[in-house]
């Protein structure tokens, strides 16, 4: 049964969650959307060989499943949309808030600073992979804020629920899930070999939600071979360890060299030492839940540095090159050191008031500073292009919860493409793929992104081989402008396509299954074809 102050926790997290996702400014849920489009056949691959239907059936996560289920309950886009987003604020939010209440006793003031926290999207950056809060990158964030939301749990010393919601995360990110659960049995044999005071782990508990959990994991599975043996064709193909070491050297956007490495460990590292100073000089005054989450914390960044280190320097040595992504790691951390030095501080005036000031009202006087320091940085931040634009996203989801038609770009156009019949799937730059796949219900070729080939190494010589023909780019030595962007640049992308002769248009066409071109207007196509035009984008049908 949970106490009222979790329970006064849960609610406020859930209404604050509301608040700050109807005043964000939400992209559309970037690749995931059109994975789940063709998981739930609104889109349908007549050539099981495509390679777009290939990375797609390969491609194992609850949250595609989510998103193709509610796509067969007819929700749109725009619903969809907001519902893993409020899902990921409410994790992140109710996470830190967990952490914060144990530091801090006091709920209000948790609040407070976790709204902070997030409105203002402190971090200390990272080494070679982004940070991202709320963005279309619904895979990561999401995988996020349910690791904090775990953290957040284990300092409330909820065992069950961190056994259920780390198999949970495993289903949805399974690097970051294999290593949450890696790090949790880290602590518990750490504990068994210094046996910590005053911590009382509910092993049995822990057990029973890993078991609960698994039978999510295990039917998201079994839904996931299901639908990937009725759609994948086998393609014989052979690994080149030259074309994915040109991949990982020229096109990758996540691995690779970075001269910010240093900077961002040392701050880490940094937080990580006073992390250790604070449980050496309070070992004996911590309670049991906030000295095995600190603890947690301080294993995870220590071990998360060090694994990156060992990849990065010594990686191509003895480590396959579709290693997970070393950084993915670090990041969680990063995520979480604003709100922890925020609750960690608060901890230590409350110690020295208790012990010599004796301010019984210290919490009001921070819940007055943070109110007022808050207002005056919105005053002073606030200007007429801001409220202008908050006026605009007020009437923006309005309209979107309300005839989300009216937002499609080009929607004649997309309707009169959604009614003919073409079997074959369409290239073209990225943002037009994406309005044809999620307005016409069309097949699109790829979608110009390449980050998929790690995990699907059989395609590497396909794909190196198609870029050479369709996008007259030499995957040995692409263009300045697409390395290390994983994806192909859009300026790219008209030179080919505009160079290309009809003959060449009609020989890719047979090769490729193509059955059509979506380009922006000012696009200049050699193309004898059956043309729609919109307002902003024209298609090209074979």
């Amino acid at each position: 049964m949970l106490r009222n102050d979790y329970k006064l926790i849960l609610l406020l997290s859930f209404f604050g969650s509301l608040v700050i996702l109807f005043f964000l400014d939400i992209p559309i849920l970037g690749m995931a959307i059109d994975y789940g489009l063709v998981l739930s056949n609104k889109i349908e691959y007549v050539d099981k060989t495509n390679v777009w239907n290939q990375a797609i059936y390969n491609s194992w996560t609850l949250i595609n499943q989510i998103i193709a289920f509610l796509f067969k309950l007819k929700i749109n886009i725009f619903i969809i949309t907001k519902i893993l987003t409020f899902l990921n604020i409410f994790f992140l939010l109710l996470g830190v808030m967990f952490i914060g209440y144990a530091f801090t006793s006091s709920v209000f003031l948790t609040f407070l600073i976790s709204i902070i926290h997030l409105t203002f999207i402190f971090h200390i950056g990272s080494a070679d992979y982004p940070i991202l809060y709320f963005s279309d990158h619904i895979w990561g964030e999401l995988s996020n804020s349910l690791f904090i939301f775990i953290i957040g749990i284990l300092f409330a010393g909820f065992y069950r629920h961190v056994g259920f919601f780390s198999m949970v995360l495993i289903s949805i990110h399974p690097v970051i899930g294999f290593w949450n659960i890696g790090i949790i049995i880290s602590f518990f044999f750490l504990n068994k070999f210094f046996k910590f005071k005053n911590l009382n782990i509910e092993y049995l508990n822990f057990l029973k939600g890993l078991m609960f959990g698994s039978t999510i994991l295990i039917s998201s599975l079994l839904i996931f071979f299901y639908m990937r043996e009725d759609n994948i064709v086998n393609i014989i193909s052979f690994y080149n360890p030259e074309l994915f070491k040109s991949y990982i050297d020229y096109w990758d956007g996540h691995r690779g060299g970075n001269v910010m490495w240093v900077k961002f460990h040392i701050k880490l590292i940094f937080i990580a030492l006073i992390l250790l100073i604070f449980l050496k000089k309070n070992y004996k005054e911590l309670k049991g839940n906030l000295m095995q989450g600190t603890t947690i914390i301080f294993l995870g960044m220590i071990i998360s540095t060090v694994i990156f280190y060992i990849v990065k320097l010594f990686g191509d040595n003895f480590l396959p090159l579709w290693i997970p992504i070393p950084n993915r790691f670090t990041v969680l951390y990063s995520i979480l050191i604003f709100p922890l030095s925020a609750f960690i501080f608060i901890y230590f005036f409350s110690h020295i008031n208790n012990s010599y000031l004796n301010l019984k009202k210290y919490n009001s006087f921070f819940i007055i500073l943070i109110m007022l320091l808050c207002t005056f940085y919105s005053l002073f931040s606030l200007n007429s292009a801001k409220v202008s634009n908050l006026k605009k996203l007020f009437v923006n989801n309005y309209i979107l919860l309300t005839n989300s038609k009216s937002q499609i770009i080009d929607y004649n156009l997309w309707s009169d493409v959604k009614k003919l019949k073409i079997k074959g799937s369409f290239v073209g730059n990225r943002y037009g793929l994406q309005l044809l796949s999620r307005n016409a219900y069309k097949p699109m070729f790829f979608d110009t992104s390449i980050d998929f080939l790690p995990y699907n190494i059989k395609l590497l010589n396909f794909m190196a081989e198609m870029i050479g023909e369709m996008y007259l780019v030499n995957f040995f030595d692409p263009p300045i402008i697409t390395r290390r962007q994983g994806t192909i640049h859009e300026t790219v992308i008209k030179k080919s396509f505009e160079e290309h002769s009809y003959s060449d248009w009609v020989n890719l066409s047979q090769k490729y299954k193509l059955g059509g071109i979506v380009v922006p207007n000012d696009w200049v196509i050699n193309f004898e074809g059956h043309l729609l035009q919109g307002k902003y984008y024209k298609v090209y049908i074979f």
